[in-house]
């Protein structure tokens, strides 16, 4: 705590954690509307042959932008991703995940929700949402965008919270509106 004295006035100054309450979403940019040479507050992940990270600026569902991961290749791993890292605050047993999706031959994309600890470390992950062909067999999907949500309990330990939108296999996906919100 910090005292500041002006003239007769005394004010106390004091940094407090921002709290977040239910309902409020913890993502920063979930449209992807801001920024200048990429979208603010995400990140792309490795660099893999046969992806392409795209911050599509000519298709979103409410606004102008996206963040879309195309794969090529024929094969389901490495995994692509956009993602985003955010201090886990509260103490609510849950975060209710969602998103607008819009998909050209997608095989399988995932709304993933990764829990870190203290040193960055995992203590685990859960998908919130599987878009995709579910068994084997089935034909690759494609829509307009369509909400896909999810809610995903939150591990003992966890300080960092990983948001990533992934893409396993062959296919095109948008990812628009995302939210992560606390809940009860």
């Amino acid at each position: 705590m910090k005292f500041v004295v002006s003239g007769l006035i005394a004010i106390v100054l004091f940094a407090v954690a921002p709290v977040v309450r239910a309902g409020e979403n913890i993502l920063q940019n979930g449209g992807a509307e801001e920024g200048d040479k990429s979208p603010k507050g995400w990140s792309q992940g490795a660099e893999i042959d046969g992806v392409e990270y795209i911050w599509d600026k000519k298709a979103g569902q409410r606004g102008k932008a996206s963040l879309c991961l195309e794969k090529t290749a024929k094969r389901y791993f490495p995994i692509a991703q956009w993602y985003q890292v955010v201090d886990r605050t509260g103490d609510q047993p849950a975060l209710q995940v969602s998103a607008q999706v819009k998909a050209a031959g997608v095989t399988k994309a995932i709304i993933d929700v990764a829990f870190l600890d203290d040193k960055g470390e995992s203590v685990g992950h859960k998908w919130a949402a599987y878009i995709g062909a579910k068994e084997a067999g089935d034909a690759a999907v494609s829509h307009d965008w369509k909400e896909y949500a999810g809610r995903v309990e939150i591990p003992p330990g966890t300080r960092k919270i990983q948001i990533g939108l992934q893409v396993y296999g062959p296919g095109k996906v948008w990812f628009d509106e995302v939210r992560a919100e606390y809940a009860r």
